[in-house]
Protein backbone atom coordinates (compact mmCIF):
# COMPACT_ATOMS: atom_id res chain seq x y z
CA UNK A 1 0.00 0.00 0.00
CA UNK A 2 2.72 2.57 1.00
CA UNK A 3 4.63 2.13 -2.59
CA UNK A 4 1.22 2.82 -4.52
CA UNK A 5 0.33 6.33 -2.48
CA UNK A 6 4.02 7.15 -2.47
CA UNK A 7 3.95 6.61 -6.54
CA UNK A 8 0.82 8.74 -6.79
CA UNK A 9 2.28 11.72 -4.51
CA UNK A 10 5.49 11.27 -7.30
CA UNK A 11 3.24 12.30 -10.12
CA UNK A 12 4.55 14.52 -12.41
CA UNK A 13 0.82 15.72 -12.97
CA UNK A 14 -0.31 17.70 -10.16
CA UNK A 15 -3.97 18.17 -9.79
CA UNK A 16 -5.38 14.51 -8.81
CA UNK A 17 -7.07 13.13 -5.44
CA UNK A 18 -6.56 9.50 -4.04
CA UNK A 19 -9.83 7.76 -2.50
CA UNK A 20 -8.43 4.41 -0.52
CA UNK A 21 -11.52 2.30 -0.46
CA UNK A 22 -10.76 -0.14 2.95
CA UNK A 23 -12.35 -3.27 2.30
CA UNK A 24 -12.49 -4.94 5.70
CA UNK A 25 -9.26 -5.31 5.79
CA UNK A 26 -7.45 -6.69 9.42
CA UNK A 27 -4.63 -5.08 9.15
CA UNK A 28 -2.47 -1.98 9.90
CA UNK A 29 -3.85 -0.27 6.49
CA UNK A 30 -5.72 2.47 8.20
CA UNK A 31 -2.72 3.57 10.27
CA UNK A 32 -0.62 3.79 7.38
CA UNK A 33 -3.28 5.45 5.06
CA UNK A 34 -4.77 7.76 7.52
CA UNK A 35 -0.75 9.39 8.49
CA UNK A 36 -0.17 9.95 4.21
CA UNK A 37 -3.69 11.82 4.75
CA UNK A 38 -2.39 13.88 7.29
CA UNK A 39 0.90 14.95 5.20
CA UNK A 40 -1.54 15.13 1.93
CA UNK A 41 -4.92 16.32 2.36
CA UNK A 42 -5.61 15.17 -1.54
CA UNK A 43 -5.80 11.40 -0.05
CA UNK A 44 -8.74 10.35 1.45
CA UNK A 45 -9.48 6.96 3.75
CA UNK A 46 -12.65 5.27 3.74
CA UNK A 47 -13.35 2.48 5.42
CA UNK A 48 -16.08 -0.46 4.41
CA UNK A 49 -17.11 -4.00 5.90
CA UNK A 50 -15.70 -6.70 3.49
CA UNK A 51 -17.75 -6.78 0.28
CA UNK A 52 -15.64 -7.04 -2.75
CA UNK A 53 -13.30 -5.42 -5.28
CA UNK A 54 -15.87 -4.33 -7.71
CA UNK A 55 -18.02 -2.77 -4.52
CA UNK A 56 -14.79 -1.27 -3.50
CA UNK A 57 -14.15 0.55 -6.65
CA UNK A 58 -17.42 1.16 -7.49
CA UNK A 59 -17.69 3.44 -4.25
CA UNK A 60 -14.28 5.05 -3.98
CA UNK A 61 -15.48 6.75 -7.87
CA UNK A 62 -18.46 7.63 -5.92
CA UNK A 63 -16.53 9.71 -3.82
CA UNK A 64 -14.21 11.16 -6.33
CA UNK A 65 -14.86 14.76 -7.67
CA UNK A 66 -12.05 14.52 -10.73
CA UNK A 67 -13.21 14.33 -14.29
CA UNK A 68 -10.90 11.44 -15.03
CA UNK A 69 -10.78 7.67 -13.29
CA UNK A 70 -7.92 5.52 -12.98
CA UNK A 71 -8.42 2.59 -10.11
CA UNK A 72 -5.12 0.83 -8.57
CA UNK A 73 -4.83 -2.05 -6.72
CA UNK A 74 -2.90 -1.53 -3.65
CA UNK A 75 0.09 -4.23 -4.83
CA UNK A 76 0.72 -1.85 -8.03
CA UNK A 77 2.77 1.00 -8.56
CA UNK A 78 2.32 3.55 -11.61
CA UNK A 79 5.70 5.39 -13.00
CA UNK A 80 5.58 9.10 -12.69
CA UNK A 81 4.95 10.46 -15.82
CA UNK A 82 1.73 7.98 -15.82
CA UNK A 83 -1.02 10.57 -15.27
CA UNK A 84 0.20 13.42 -17.20
CA UNK A 85 0.77 11.31 -20.19
CA UNK A 86 -2.98 9.74 -20.15
CA UNK A 87 -4.53 13.36 -19.34
CA UNK A 88 -2.75 14.75 -22.30
CA UNK A 89 -4.70 11.99 -24.94
CA UNK A 90 -8.05 12.35 -23.36
CA UNK A 91 -7.82 16.17 -22.99
CA UNK A 92 -6.57 16.31 -26.49
CA UNK A 93 -8.49 13.74 -28.21
CA UNK A 94 -12.28 13.72 -27.48
CA UNK A 95 -12.84 10.46 -29.75
CA UNK A 96 -10.65 8.45 -26.88
CA UNK A 97 -12.82 6.54 -24.81
CA UNK A 98 -10.24 5.13 -22.63
CA UNK A 99 -6.22 5.22 -22.27
CA UNK A 100 -4.16 2.60 -20.83
CA UNK A 101 -0.49 1.57 -21.09
CA UNK A 102 2.01 -1.22 -21.34
CA UNK A 103 3.09 -2.69 -17.88
CA UNK A 104 5.96 -5.10 -16.32
CA UNK A 105 6.62 -7.08 -13.18
CA UNK A 106 7.51 -4.87 -10.64
CA UNK A 107 11.01 -5.61 -10.12
CA UNK A 108 11.59 -8.15 -12.79
CA UNK A 109 13.77 -6.54 -15.72
CA UNK A 110 12.38 -6.93 -19.17
CA UNK A 111 8.68 -8.05 -18.08
CA UNK A 112 6.75 -6.32 -20.10
CA UNK A 113 3.09 -7.27 -21.13
CA UNK A 114 -0.07 -6.08 -22.29
CA UNK A 115 1.50 -6.02 -26.00
CA UNK A 116 -1.06 -7.35 -28.09
CA UNK A 117 -2.78 -4.33 -30.31
CA UNK A 118 -6.53 -3.88 -28.68
CA UNK A 119 -9.27 -4.74 -31.23
CA UNK A 120 -12.95 -5.19 -29.80
CA UNK A 121 -13.50 -8.81 -31.24
CA UNK A 122 -10.81 -9.87 -29.04
CA UNK A 123 -11.75 -8.18 -26.02
CA UNK A 124 -14.41 -10.82 -26.05
CA UNK A 125 -12.22 -13.73 -25.90
CA UNK A 126 -9.67 -12.27 -23.06
CA UNK A 127 -8.60 -9.37 -21.26
CA UNK A 128 -6.15 -6.99 -23.39
CA UNK A 129 -6.33 -4.10 -20.91
CA UNK A 130 -4.83 -4.11 -17.14
CA UNK A 131 -7.23 -2.33 -14.31
CA UNK A 132 -5.43 0.64 -14.26
CA UNK A 133 -6.51 2.58 -17.53
CA UNK A 134 -8.17 5.76 -17.38
CA UNK A 135 -11.52 6.96 -18.79
CA UNK A 136 -14.00 9.81 -18.03
CA UNK A 137 -16.10 9.68 -14.95
CA UNK A 138 -18.68 10.87 -17.04
CA UNK A 139 -18.84 7.94 -19.28
CA UNK A 140 -18.73 5.94 -15.87
CA UNK A 141 -21.57 7.11 -14.96
CA UNK A 142 -23.35 5.65 -17.91
CA UNK A 143 -23.06 2.19 -17.09
CA UNK A 144 -23.73 -0.20 -14.00
CA UNK A 145 -20.37 0.12 -12.46
CA UNK A 146 -17.90 -3.06 -11.78
CA UNK A 147 -20.09 -6.28 -11.16
CA UNK A 148 -20.13 -7.37 -7.91
CA UNK A 149 -20.57 -11.04 -8.96
CA UNK A 150 -17.14 -10.81 -10.09
CA UNK A 151 -15.35 -10.83 -6.23
CA UNK A 152 -12.85 -13.25 -7.15
CA UNK A 153 -11.19 -11.00 -10.11
CA UNK A 154 -11.30 -10.25 -13.60
CA UNK A 155 -13.77 -7.47 -12.71
CA UNK A 156 -11.82 -5.21 -14.90
CA UNK A 157 -12.43 -7.09 -18.16
CA UNK A 158 -16.23 -7.60 -17.39
CA UNK A 159 -16.48 -3.54 -16.83
CA UNK A 160 -14.78 -3.51 -20.39
CA UNK A 161 -17.65 -5.46 -21.59
CA UNK A 162 -19.72 -3.55 -20.76
CA UNK A 163 -17.98 0.29 -21.09
CA UNK A 164 -16.30 -0.32 -24.37
CA UNK A 165 -18.53 -0.77 -27.68
CA UNK A 166 -17.47 -1.98 -30.88
CA UNK A 167 -16.56 1.64 -32.36
CA UNK A 168 -15.26 3.01 -29.10
CA UNK A 169 -11.89 4.61 -30.04
CA UNK A 170 -8.64 2.54 -27.05
CA UNK A 171 -4.99 4.11 -27.26
CA UNK A 172 -2.36 2.56 -25.65
CA UNK A 173 0.63 4.39 -24.38
CA UNK A 174 3.45 2.50 -25.42
CA UNK A 175 5.42 2.80 -22.63
CA UNK A 176 5.61 0.09 -19.31
CA UNK A 177 4.00 2.95 -16.77
CA UNK A 178 2.35 0.52 -14.57
CA UNK A 179 4.20 -1.88 -12.29
CA UNK A 180 2.26 -4.86 -10.98
CA UNK A 181 3.60 -6.84 -7.91
CA UNK A 182 3.11 -10.56 -8.47
CA UNK A 183 2.94 -12.73 -5.34
CA UNK A 184 1.32 -15.96 -4.50
CA UNK A 185 -1.77 -13.48 -2.57
CA UNK A 186 -1.91 -11.13 -5.14
CA UNK A 187 -5.21 -10.26 -6.82
CA UNK A 188 -3.69 -11.26 -10.46
CA UNK A 189 -2.36 -14.60 -9.51
CA UNK A 190 -5.69 -15.54 -7.56
CA UNK A 191 -7.51 -14.79 -10.88
CA UNK A 192 -5.43 -16.58 -12.51
CA UNK A 193 -5.92 -19.50 -10.29
CA UNK A 194 -10.06 -19.09 -10.55
CA UNK A 195 -9.91 -18.48 -14.36
CA UNK A 196 -12.26 -20.78 -15.76
CA UNK A 197 -14.81 -20.30 -13.05
CA UNK A 198 -14.50 -16.42 -14.14
CA UNK A 199 -14.26 -16.78 -17.44
CA UNK A 200 -17.92 -18.92 -17.18
CA UNK A 201 -19.25 -15.99 -14.89
CA UNK A 202 -18.42 -13.09 -17.69
CA UNK A 203 -20.33 -15.17 -20.42
CA UNK A 204 -23.33 -14.99 -17.94
CA UNK A 205 -22.98 -11.65 -17.21
CA UNK A 206 -22.98 -11.05 -21.14
CA UNK A 207 -25.33 -13.05 -22.81
CA UNK A 208 -25.74 -10.53 -25.67
CA UNK A 209 -22.26 -10.24 -26.47
CA UNK A 210 -21.72 -14.05 -27.00
CA UNK A 211 -24.80 -15.04 -27.90
CA UNK A 212 -24.07 -14.75 -31.73
CA UNK A 213 -20.93 -17.52 -31.00
CA UNK A 214 -22.70 -19.81 -28.52
CA UNK A 215 -23.26 -22.21 -31.59
CA UNK A 216 -19.66 -22.48 -32.16
CA UNK A 217 -18.76 -22.45 -28.65
CA UNK A 218 -21.06 -25.57 -28.49
CA UNK A 219 -19.85 -27.50 -31.14
CA UNK A 220 -16.28 -26.62 -30.35
CA UNK A 221 -16.71 -27.66 -26.61
CA UNK A 222 -18.42 -30.96 -27.98
CA UNK A 223 -15.37 -31.62 -30.29
CA UNK A 224 -12.96 -31.30 -27.54
CA UNK A 225 -14.73 -33.59 -24.75
CA UNK A 226 -14.93 -36.23 -27.32
CA UNK A 227 -11.26 -35.96 -28.48
CA UNK A 228 -10.26 -35.89 -25.00
CA UNK A 229 -12.47 -39.12 -23.74
CA UNK A 230 -10.58 -40.21 -27.19
CA UNK A 231 -7.34 -39.97 -25.93
CA UNK A 232 -8.86 -41.32 -22.30
CA UNK A 233 -10.02 -44.40 -23.65
CA UNK A 234 -6.30 -44.87 -25.85
CA UNK A 235 -4.32 -44.15 -22.87
CA UNK A 236 -6.74 -47.20 -20.71
CA UNK A 237 -6.07 -49.48 -23.44
CA UNK A 238 -2.31 -48.60 -23.24
CA UNK A 239 -2.35 -49.45 -20.03
CA UNK A 240 -4.38 -52.52 -19.86
CA UNK A 241 -3.39 -56.01 -18.98
CA UNK A 242 -4.58 -57.14 -22.55
CA UNK A 243 -2.30 -54.60 -24.68
CA UNK A 244 0.51 -55.81 -22.51
CA UNK A 245 0.31 -59.28 -23.20
CA UNK A 246 -0.14 -58.45 -27.06
CA UNK A 247 2.87 -56.11 -26.68
CA UNK A 248 5.25 -59.46 -25.11
CA UNK A 249 3.86 -61.87 -27.84
CA UNK A 250 4.81 -59.62 -30.76
CA UNK A 251 7.79 -58.88 -29.58
CA UNK A 252 9.30 -62.12 -31.26
CA UNK A 253 8.07 -60.76 -34.63
CA UNK A 254 9.39 -56.91 -33.90
CA UNK A 255 12.74 -58.81 -33.03
CA UNK A 256 12.65 -60.98 -36.29
CA UNK A 257 11.90 -57.81 -38.66
CA UNK A 258 14.58 -55.83 -36.92
CA UNK A 259 17.13 -58.92 -37.59
CA UNK A 260 16.00 -58.88 -41.40
CA UNK A 261 16.32 -55.06 -41.81
CA UNK A 262 19.60 -55.12 -40.23
CA UNK A 263 20.59 -58.46 -42.56
CA UNK A 264 19.40 -56.59 -45.91
CA UNK A 265 20.97 -53.32 -44.79
CA UNK A 266 24.27 -55.10 -44.21
CA UNK A 267 24.16 -56.97 -47.66
CA UNK A 268 23.21 -53.77 -49.75
CA UNK A 269 26.52 -51.91 -48.14
CA UNK A 270 28.67 -54.99 -49.09
CA UNK A 271 27.23 -55.21 -52.27
CA UNK A 272 28.21 -51.63 -52.92
CA UNK A 273 31.41 -52.17 -51.80
CA UNK A 274 32.22 -55.09 -53.84
CA UNK A 275 30.99 -52.54 -57.07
Amino acid sequence: MADALDSIIAQTYPIWECIVIDDGSSDNTSILVKKYCHRHPQIKYIYQTNQGPAVARNNGIAMSTGKYILPLDSDDTLSSLYLEKAVYYLDTNPDIKLVYCLSDTLGVPNSTFYRETYQHSLLLWKNLIHISSMYRRLDFDKTNGYNPNMCEGLEDWDFYLSFLSPNDKVYRIDEPLLHIRKTDSSRTNNATKNLQKLTQQIFKNHRDLYEPYIKDLVYYHGMWNYYAELYDSQQSSFKSMAYKIGKTLLSPYRLLKRTIKIFYHTNDIRHSSQL
